[in-house]
């Protein structure tokens, strides 16, 4: 019945698409409200996935700390792969977004059809690898036989179901694009109901299921991107949201598709490198042993939650950023990704304050092991300094996705994570023998150093140029 309702809302989508690509100036209170009308949807939904995660490592905790260890190695191998599908995704949104701003939506739905088709492709290339390697990829990280030997099966079923979660992806990035960012809420919504009810039966045995532990967590992430997929392409069948499949949805449109790429390639590697600086960095933080690898697993997951704001935010600059380039509106394009920036600082600085003050409880909803739980704290509490920082880089770097300005995110985070990051933790880690304490420390110097750059770009307006 929601998704009913929802549908039948599409023409007042339409209407607003139109308020919003008009030239008419308009109030701050009114810019705010529109920023968050188009944020909120990405806010929760990214909130409702870190929740599922958050439940997925809880009952994973429950099972002890080489169960966390395995997710959390599994977690970082998998990212890597996903992290190329972003070729797809990022020129998704940047192209659909301004083919809506310049009222092309044929052309939108081009692009939707065009991604869906390059996904999939990219998907299943690089799931086989992926597939074949997983006990090679555990050895490389040195991690102990014991966390590989439930770490692998649980891998290669989360990898079996990288199509789907591409499809899913890549429609909702187009969705988002088109201003849109309700419907990928509500499909997430009933997929992750499902997830955790899933979740909680495979790893625990219960309903009549098999108790399956770990391997039952990846048998339900599996079943949800399949779920999400189909849900995403029955909606966009029937032709009643913001865009829908083309009629010639196998026809290969070079165009199409090599603007697409143009756009996103330095976004996937952006993200291929960055993984690969992730998996570097976690390399260092294994040999410290598994109680701060569990701690730095758990961590992040925490601080997750503190990140919501910021992806919505992002989102919303690159839809409203792109669609005023689309208009001709280039400033309005720049008003509107400075609002977002300063909404995504306060909302993520007072988040960022709570979880550094409340720490320590947190991390015992995941574990009872005492160092674990100090270790946790500690991490979470290094994490929430950086908080002002991720506001800065996450959203202006949404902002210059819309404008198809893509390389300077790739720059900022290259400059964070090999001129900052690695260096500054394999001499903490090597060259002086620092604890895990100064290891994460080195993480606020990589997250203040890609701000900068990219507040640099923004502020110097050559983004407003770029053509598609």
């Amino acid at each position: 019945m929601r998704i009913n309702s929802h549908l039948q809302k599409s023409a007042v989508n339409a209407e607003a698409r139109d308020s919003l690509l008009s030239s008419t100036p308009t109030s701050p209170r009114s810019d705010r409200m529109h920023i968050l009308s188009l944020a909120w949807p990405v806010i929760i939904n990214n909130i409702l996935l870190t929740f599922v995660w958050m439940v997925d490592m809880i009952m994973v905790g429950r099972l002890g700390p080489t169960a966390v260890a395995a997710v959390g190695v599994s977690g970082q191998m998998f990212n890597m792969v996903m992290a190329i599908t972003l070729a797809v995704t990022t020129g998704t949104i940047a192209l659909v977004a301004r083919f809506t701003g310049a009222r092309e939506k044929e052309k939108a739905n081009t692009v939707l059809g065009q991604s869906l088709l390059m996904g999939a492709v990219f998907s299943v290339v690089l799931m086989l690898p992926g597939l074949a390697g997983s006990e090679h990829f555990f050895r490389l990280f040195g991690a102990e036989a014991s966390v590989a030997e439930i770490g692998v099966p649980y891998l290669r079923i989360v990898l079996a179901g990288t199509i789907f979660l591409v499809i899913a992806l890549v429609s909702s990035s187009a969705l988002r694009g088109a201003g849109d960012t309700k419907t990928p809420l509500i499909i997430s919504v009933a997929a992750n109901l499902i997830h955790v009810v899933l979740n909680y039966a495979l790893i625990f045995g219960k309903f009549g299921m098999p108790r399956l532990e770990v391997t039952g967590c990846g048998i339900a992430t599996a079943t949800t991107f399949v779920l999400e997929a189909l849900a995403f392409l029955v909606l966009l069948r029937r032709g009643n949201l913001a865009l829908s499949l083309p009629k010639r949805m196998f026809a290969v449109e070079k165009d199409i598709a090599k603007k697409t790429l143009r756009i996103g390639t330095p976004s996937a590697i952006e993200q291929g490198i960055m993984q690969l600086g992730y998996l570097w960095y976690l390399a260092i933080i294994t040999r410290y042993g598994t109680e701060p690898l569990a701690a730095y697993t758990i961590g992040v997951n925490i601080m997750s939650l503190s990140f919501m704001p910021g992806f919505g935010f992002s989102v919303a600059a690159s839809a409203l950023v792109g669609q005023h380039l689309g208009a001709k509106e280039g400033g309005l394009a720049a008003s509107k990704g400075r609002e977002c920036v300063r909404i995504a600082l306060w909302a993520m600085s007072a988040i960022g304050v709570v979880l550094f003050l409340a720490a320590r409880p947190i991390a015992l909803v995941y574990v009872t092991d005492a160092r674990v739980v100090e270790l946790t704290a500690l991490f979470v509490r290094i994490l929430a300094v950086c908080q002002p920082a991720m506001a800065l880089h996450m959203t202006l770097a949404g902002a210059l996705v819309g404008a198809a300005d893509t390389r300077w995110p790739l720059y900022a985070s290259f400059i964070g994570m090999y001129f900052i990051r690695i260096p500054l933790a394999l001499f903490a880690a090597y060259g002086l023998g620092l604890s895990i304490t100064w290891i994460w420390l080195i993480i606020l110097a990589d997250h203040y150093g890609k701000s900068a750059v990219l507040i640099f770009r923004f502020l110097s307006g050559k983004w407003r140029q770029i053509a598609i």
